[in-house]
């Protein structure tokens, strides 16, 4: 898990900027060169310590306990 667009958000977030959503939205994602498993999952565990440790809120928790997904399911139904 990168976490720098996530970072972003959240800073926008913390300034009290807006936020809509948008089921017409879309995203472009480069490609790039896959590690190993391993390499990418103690990668993810460093860039997840990383963004707790910048913030240390409820939310970083949350987001970074699993939560998330569950937030998306319930936002895709809506």
């Amino acid at each position: 898990m990168g976490v720098e667009d996530v970072d972003f958000g959240y800073s926008l977030y913390r300034l009290n900027c807006t936020f809509q959503l948008s089921r017409d939205g879309f995203a472009i994602r480069i490609p790039r060169k896959k590690e190993n498993i391993k390499t990418n999952n103690l990668l993810a565990k460093e860039n997840r310590e990383y963004f707790y440790n910048k913030y240390k809120t409820p939310e970083v928790e949350t987001l970074l306990n699993g939560k998330a997904i569950e937030i998306n399911l319930l936002l895709k139904h809506m």
